[in-house]
């Protein structure tokens, strides 16, 4: 008996059939491949996050000294002026006090007072320029701290202070009986050759330190004070510097499926 060849619809019919086999089947290697993509890129996040935690609470805990940003740091994150111009840039800080009744033994309110701070070349590197430092908010503790920094040893410049594109910190750390000037570079938006997340680090005149998985850095930085009330009056007394760091991944690098974003966030404290 001849065998019966397959109509033209058949034939239709089977292609269509193989056709989404096919699909069936890339469809689901390509949600894999995602899967596979989103897990390496989370770990090297995380790698990277806990890098740049490690090495700048290293720094922190060796503060020492007056920061001079190195030149070659300066070079490498694109910056346009020199050492002296960098110290003379508005920098960014808050003074966070905590009320203290020496009476009552309570404490009570806690207020932050951000600051515009100034400095200016000079002997042993640079002095702040106090008549030009002032207060970003209004109110505040009586008496209060000034509008600078505790410490020389550590500064924020905001690049361009409102909304910046990048956010440098620049700080002095003791290396044994040595002191090495530090200067990381985080770059929260596109500026110049670097990408949106590009975190660099120069210590001295040596390459800078670059990582391997971009990360917007949020950086702030703030004194804490105790506002001490007692039968004599008030005065305030400085306790700790903190460094709040903020890192999550660039908007247009989310990949499907992400949920949540990533973002990790750390304060990092150094003793005054």
């Amino acid at each position: 008996m001849r065998r019966r060849g397959f109509t033209l619809v058949e034939t239709l019919l089977a292609m269509a059939v193989t056709s989404l086999l096919v699909m069936a089947v890339f469809g689901g290697l390509t949600f894999v491949g995602r899967g596979y993509r989103r897990d390496e890129l989370a770990m090297a996040r995380v790698r990277t996050a806990r890098d740049v935690y490690g090495l700048l609470a290293d720094d922190l805990a060796g503060l020492h000294g007056v920061a001079i940003p190195p030149k070659r740091g300066l070079s490498n994150a694109g910056y346009g002026g020199t050492q002296d111009t960098f110290i003379s840039e508005p920098r960014r800080g808050s003074h966070v006090v905590a009320a203290f009744d020496a009476t009552s033994k309570r404490e009570g309110s806690i207020r932050t007072l951000a600051y515009d701070e100034r400095a200016s070349g000079g002997a042993g590197g640079w002095a702040y320029a106090t008549l030009a430092c002032h207060w970003l908010t209004s109110g505040g503790s009586k008496p209060p701290p000034n509008p600078w920094g505790l410490t020389r040893a550590v500064f924020l410049v905001p690049l361009p202070p409102e909304d910046p594109d990048v956010v440098h910190v620049a700080l002095s750390v003791r290396r044994g009986v040595v002191d090495a000037n530090v200067l990381w570079s985080f770059f929260r938006k596109r500026r110049g050759r670097f990408e949106p997340g590009t975190i660099l680090r120069t210590e001295g005149e040596a390459p800078a330190r670059t990582f391997a998985t971009p990360l917007i850095g949020d950086v702030s930085l703030a004194n804490e004070w105790v506002q001490v009330t007692d039968a004599k009056g008030g005065h305030v007394e400085p306790l700790e510097l903190y460094l709040t760091l903020d890192l999550r991944e660039p908007g247009d690098l989310a990949l499907p499926f992400a949920e949540p974003p990533y973002r990790a966030h750390r304060v990092l404290t150094a003793g005054l």
